[in-house]
């Protein structure tokens, strides 16, 4: 992400404002947050009282969305002023969180957060949502688990991935608590021969939803991928070469596409973690 400097710069490493970087938060695990540049493969461990103890779901700009794994808070962090947009505590069970997505900036009034987890003890599947002054996250319940490592939030609506067919929820009703539908068909692998494990990632970029497949053959690493761009006004997939001067960064709980020369990056590459 590209940012200006700011007066809490001497927190972070040296050159943490002119350029991209790849941050880990160890929630109880550990008091440092590690920065890590994926140009030089340098890594900084940095003591920020505020990313102490929280893990981070995702990122919108620049802000971190965090959580604290013990009292269940949550907020976005802004990480020019580290000031906070505090959101409602995150559900006391014991979720296993699979996706984070947000519909735009906590610093505008719609702001909406959708998660996608699993409640561990009883193997649900749900939706939990809110915006930023709602008191509490309104919960809703999936019929199926899905495939894809993230969700993605345009227009008012949610897209996720099943096994071999794109859902769309309705924002606006997810929100109160309810669950509106429709599918799109999802594009047969062209990757032959079929190989044993497929990672779908959603990334919006640009106005757009692509569709990532990363086939890796035996369960190894990933030896060959797919790309497909959404025409959202007719439900129809288009098979893509390459995406241009952008740069996708995938990760198990959230995907972002940024301006490769804006943070640096080699243009038309993905980058997963």
């Amino acid at each position: 992400m590209e940012m200006v400097a700011c007066k809490n710069e001497d927190m972070f490493p040296s050159n943490f404002f002119c350029q991209s970087w790849i941050i880990q938060c160890h929630g109880a695990n550990k008091d440092t947050t590690t920065f890590v540049d994926p140009m030089k493969t340098n890594i900084e461990e940095k003591e920020i009282a505020e990313m102490k103890g929280k893990i981070c779901l995702g990122c919108i700009d620049e802000w971190l969305f965090l959580s604290d794994e013990q009292n269940k808070e949550c907020f976005f962090l802004n990480l020019k002023s580290l000031s906070k947009v505090q959101l409602p505590p995150l559900p006391k069970e014991s979720i296993i969180f699979s996706s984070f997505s947000v519909s735009l900036s906590p610093s505008h009034p719609e702001c909406t957060v959708v998660l996608t987890g699993t409640i561990f003890e009883t193997r649900e599947h749900f939706h939990w949502c809110c915006m930023l002054n709602d008191e509490k996250w309104n919960k809703s319940p999936l019929d199926q688990e899905f495939t894809a490592a993230t969700d993605v939030i345009l227009d008012g609506e949610l897209y996720t991935c099943s096994v071999d067919h794109l859902v769309v929820f309705d924002v606006p009703s997810l929100l109160v608590g309810q669950v509106e539908t429709r599918t799109i068909p999802i594009p047969l692998p062209v990757v032959y021969p079929r190989n044993d494990k497929v990672c779908f990632h959603l990334v919006e970029s640009c106005g757009c939803i692509y569709l990532v497949r990363l086939y890796a053959y035996g369960g190894g690493s990933t030896n060959n991928m797919d790309i497909y761009r959404l025409d959202t006004s007719s439900d129809k997939w288009l098979r893509v070469n390459g995406i241009g001067e952008r740069a996708f960064f995938l990760s198990n709980m959230s995907d972002i596409s940024v301006c490769a020369k804006d943070v640096g990056v080699e243009s038309n590459i993905l980058r997963r973690r």
